[in-house]
């Protein structure tokens, strides 16, 4: 299970690798999840970032990158909190402001 932990953090499947490590059943030691956590940081997040870039495009890049860096340095196991926390907002980043999404509010 801890292969395809680092799989989703090497990947930059943020949400799954939260969704995984919030799984009650699912236990790593410190060690490990700072192990996975590192992974997710150092080859995850940019690929994250890069995509949310690509597909949303709503935040500017100082915005994303402003994101980004608050998840890096929540990226510990002491902090997995706060890891959890900031990685749910980049990931949410810019979704109520998506104006595709106000159109068709506004339409309804």
């Amino acid at each position: 299970m801890r292969e395809k932990i680092i799989g989703f953090a090497e990947s930059g499947k943020g949400r799954r690798l939260l969704n995984t490590l919030n799984k009650r059943d699912i236990i790593l030691t410190s060690f490990e999840l700072d192990e996975v956590l590192r992974a997710y940081c150092e080859i995850g997040l940019p690929k994250e970032v890069e995509i949310l870039k690509k597909r949303r495009g709503i935040l500017s890049d100082n915005q994303y990158n402003a994101l980004a860096e608050e998840v890096r340095g929540n990226c510990c196991s002491e902090r997995y909190d706060d890891f959890a926390v900031s990685l749910r907002t980049l990931l949410s980043s810019g979704m109520r402001m998506n104006p595709t999404k106000t159109d068709v509010e506004d339409l309804v």
